[in-house]
């Protein structure tokens, strides 16, 4: 089965490509990429088709040994595409009230890597043969950025973490969320601030 991307609200489009429109049209971007492409007067758009959701887990969270049920729900991320070729992402925060704002765009190692995680789940047996949902999960503290792959049906979720990753983990290897999960509490108990 093809990866499900969850239908973002209506609204959350609208304020990212009428931000994203705005800076086209205007000063231009400030990422070098998206200023090179709209230097050269082509277009970058953004692909409506396929928001990702972002989740954020905290350090506190994770030194109190929380499952990725404690994730918070942060954002909304767009990729970029000219000629085909993811570029950049867009991003709208969800505010405390329920509202959406447009965030950034930002291109980079975040950009590829979502990327290659992308074609990691798309060519994994294991998440090919179930309905699995596209997330974003976000542990800033540790430096550590995963594409989280929700089992809709079963409830066995996996990973695969982004390039560049923090050891024992590995950038574009599929693994359990649970094994993670448990990775993740290990880095936290050891992490100094």
């Amino acid at each position: 089965m093809p990866l499900i991307y969850k239908k973002e609200p209506r609204n959350v489009t609208q304020v990212v490509k009428s931000q994203f429109d705005k800076i086209r049209s205007g000063k231009g971007f400030r990422t070098p990429l998206l200023a090179s492409i709209q230097f050269r007067r082509d277009i970058a758009n953004l692909d409506q088709e396929h928001a990702v959701p972002v989740f954020h887990l905290g350090l506190e969270d994770l030194k109190e040994k929380k499952d990725i049920l404690a994730a918070k729900h942060i954002s909304w991320r767009y990729l970029v595409k000219h000629k085909g070729k993811e570029v950049a992402t867009a991003d709208a925060v969800i505010e405390d009230d329920g509202n959406t704002t447009f965030s950034h765009v930002n291109e980079g190692q975040l950009v590829s890597g979502l990327v290659s995680a992308l074609k990691v789940a798309n060519s994994e047996i294991r998440i090919r043969n179930s309905d699995f949902e596209v997330r974003i999960l976000m542990v800033p503290a540790l430096y550590i950025a995963t594409l989280w792959l929700a089992d809709i049906a079963k409830g066995r979720d996996y990973a695969i973490p982004f390039e560049p990753t923090s050891a024992p983990l590995t950038a574009n290897k599929l693994v359990t969320m649970e094994k993670l999960v448990r990775t993740l509490h290990r880095l936290a108990q050891t992490h100094h601030d």
